[in-house]
């Protein structure tokens, strides 16, 4: 009786019934659950089931220097604003540190060797495949210099495996096509879990917007959009009776 609350007492059309479960069983982080952490040269958080914002970059789309004075000024930082945060903390760290780290990637440093949609293509369908293994996946955006994906790790699959197999697997299928040997993407990743619905909704958009607000001809990105079915807009279920 409790699964069909929704479209007998809620007049949710049965049609639309599997987005109202998806979306209400959608994990946002809950800093009073257990968060498994680990470290490289970043900290990385994981929680289960919840989604994630992360991004990576090819080895030379940050130059070296300015990338080990960002992960140490992150470092310090956080030293002195233990989590939980706050809105104005949470605003504060975006603007210093993920704000400041995602212009570096949208300048296009590099060879930008993600142009070449032979090689964009390897990191497209290594997500794809993802999507059936280890996650549930929204959307990407595949830049000529760097990657972001918003997806939610399946129940037991752990983050970090995750990007190692990623990362691993596309670095060597890609450096096999272009003729080329040693490191193509940059040791470790960026990753945030996501607070709230509107949080998820900002990333999503970013995400999107990334090519268009980096200003990236058409044919040196890709991009992955959610599935229209399953992930309706807001105003757009509103007006469908939601």
């Amino acid at each position: 009786i409790h699964l069909l609350y929704p479209v007998f007492y809620l007049n949710i059309p049965i049609k639309y019934t599997f987005i109202y479960f998806m979306e209400n069983t959608t994990s946002y982080l809950d800093y009073a659950d257990d968060i498994q952490r680990h470290q490289n040269h970043l900290p990385h958080w994981q929680q289960e089931g919840t989604w994630q914002f992360v991004t990576w970059h090819l080895g030379d789309a940050i130059p070296v220097s300015v990338r080990k004075k960002m992960i140490q000024d992150r470092k310090d930082w956080m030293m002195k604003h233990p989590k939980p945060w706050d809105v104005v903390i949470q605003k504060e760290y975006f603007e210093r540190f993920e704000g400041r780290f995602q212009k570096w990637l949208d300048q296009g440093i590099g060879k930008c060797w993600l142009r070449n949609p032979a090689c964009s293509g390897i990191v497209s369908k290594r997500l794809e495949d993802l999507a059936e293994e280890k996650i549930d996946l929204d959307c990407f955006a595949i830049m000529p210099n760097h990657v972001h994906v918003l997806f939610r790790p399946f129940e037991g699959e752990l983050l970090e495996k995750i990007m190692k197999n990623l990362k691993g697997s596309t670095a060597y299928f890609i450096n096999k096509k272009i003729g080329r040997q040693g490191t193509f993407w940059m040791e470790d990743y960026w990753d945030r879990m996501i607070r709230s619905e509107a949080h998820f909704l900002r990333v999503r958009k970013y995400i999107l917007n990334n090519p268009v607000k980096a200003k990236i001809p058409q044919g040196q990105f890709v991009l992955k959009k959610p599935d229209r079915e399953e992930k309706l807009d807001r105003e757009e279920k509103l007006e469908r009776g939601f």
